[in-house]
């Protein structure tokens, strides 16, 4: 940690010089210094991390995931496509909400019914928000776990 400030001092004495001693160390040091800390940490705590095997015997419960989707278009097969590709060793039923939604995210999301009987749609037809969205979705859950993502997220093949 001190040779990152050694080695920064000509970079604080070039800035002092233009805007000041205490407003350049307060800059380099929140906008330079502490951000590369955390960012190092970061990176050795991804590269670090192992995760647990998977048990063979272990007894994994069903889950649902819900997705409360308005006007995603764009992004819904894809998040989808992440959780049809989990390797959890039980069944995951999705439940997709449309909130109302005016592209054509309902089209995007029937398509892929046709290959994945484990996902389905409720159709709101008008927008009342993502909790209201989530809410309708509950209604229909029938497992003990619920996972709810956004719908314009990715989950890698183990995030469940």
């Amino acid at each position: 940690m001190g040779a990152s400030f050694w080695y920064s001092q000509p970079w604080y004495e070039d800035l002092s010089r233009e805007i000041g001693v205490y407003a350049a160390y307060f800059i380099i040091t929140f906008i330079a210094i502490i951000p590369g800390f955390m960012n190092t940490f970061v990176a050795m705590a991804l590269f670090l991390d192992k995760r647990p095997k998977v048990i063979d015997q272990q007894n994994y419960p069903p889950i649902t995931v819900l997705i409360a989707a308005y006007n995603e278009e764009k992004s819904i097969a894809s998040t989808l496509s992440g959780i049809f590709l989990q390797d959890y060793a039980a069944d995951i039923r999705i439940i997709v909400i449309n909130d109302g939604s005016s592209d054509k995210t309902v089209e995007s999301i029937k398509v892929l019914q046709v290959a994945h009987p484990n996902l389905s749609l409720i159709d709101l037809g008008l927008n009342g928000g993502k909790a209201s969205a989530l809410n309708h979705g509950l209604k229909e859950v029938t497992t003990d776990i619920v996972i709810s993502i956004d719908a314009d997220s990715y989950v890698l093949k183990d995030g469940i």
